[in-house]
């Protein structure tokens, strides 16, 4: 929290010297005096555009956060306000974040590590090629966030909302998913490795060129298209494939595969055959023309 109530202290600091209350300064800003109080006592962030107005405001440049918000060298030599689409560099790592909206944020970070982060959001965030390592993710919302080529690395990510989220490259190594909603997001060529992937909503996902290796799959239903997707030595529990058509899609030395439920499935002659081989139980599953 020491970022938040460095920022918190430097808001109610202009606040005052400007002789405004909170309810004054929440109506500039179209928020509740109550979220100002949070900000000044560290218990949430203002977005970046919250503190651009706040800046303005108080006729002070975005340097004079820069303690909290990491500001570049670029953004330093930019001249005072008004100033538009500033660009920050946020080291974000080793720190807490609870209820902090980073919605519309444009890669506030190379790295994100060491981090506890919950009930944030990152909707609509640009988060390509972002590296996370060694964090816990709870309750975070990327709702249509682009998140190509991320790496996660020994992380935990739980009750994440993850809807319409470009995941497409995106890499999952050493790391815990579970009681993630997928719902439509696009996991082309995105890889899973010794991956904890558990209970998970994917409904109507892309898959396309996605692997999983060593991972464990449990509590999980899979539906739409596979195509050119790859499971090897991965375990599955309480798996259901579902209306699902399957082209190209390699299985090899999984475990509990034949415990696997294929219903109303689809798949060519050289998905069949990787299933027939590993053991799947093959009712429910019809060759493709």
């Amino acid at each position: 929290m020491q970022h938040s109530k460095s920022i918190g202290n430097k808001i109610a600091t202009l606040r005052k010297q400007n002789n405004l209350s909170q309810a004054e300064l929440g109506k500039k800003v179209s928020i509740s005096p109550q979220a100002v109080g949070k900000w000044e006592r560290g218990e949430s962030l203002p977005d970046i555009t919250t503190i651009q107005r706040l800046a303005e405001i108080f006729g002070v440049d975005l340097n004079h956060f820069s303690t909290s918000f990491g500001i570049s060298e670029k953004t330093k030599n930019q001249p005072t306000y008004p100033v538009k689409s500033p660009e920050l560099a946020w080291d974000m790592s080793s720190a807490t974040w609870c209820d902090a909206d980073f919605s519309g944020v444009s890669n506030p970070a190379e790295k994100i590590n060491e981090c506890n982060l919950k009930n944030c959001k990152f909707i609509g965030a640009e988060l390509s090629k972002l590296k996370l390592k060694s964090n816990n993710i709870a309750d975070c919302d990327f709702t249509h966030a682009i998140m190509k080529r991320c790496k996660v690395r020994t992380s935990t990510i739980s009750k994440g909302v993850f809807m319409g989220c470009s995941l497409e490259n995106a890499e999952f190594k050493k790391s815990s998913l579970e009681n993630c909603d997928l719902t439509q997001s696009n996991l082309t060529g995105a890889n899973f490795l010794d991956v904890a992937f558990q209970a998970n909503l994917i409904k109507q996902a892309v898959w396309n060129k996605t692997s999983f290796k060593n991972t464990s799959v449990s509590n999980t239903a899979f539906d739409g298209i596979l195509d050119g997707c790859f499971f090897e030595n991965c375990s599955f529990k309480n798996v259901k494939f579902q209306n699902v058509t399957m082209r190209n899609t390699f299985f090899k030395h999984n475990r509990a595969l034949n415990q696997v439920q294929f219903e109303n499935c689809g798949v060519d002659k050289a998905t069949y055959a990787f299933l027939k081989n590993d053991g799947a139980n093959l009712e429910g599953v019809k060759l493709l023309d």
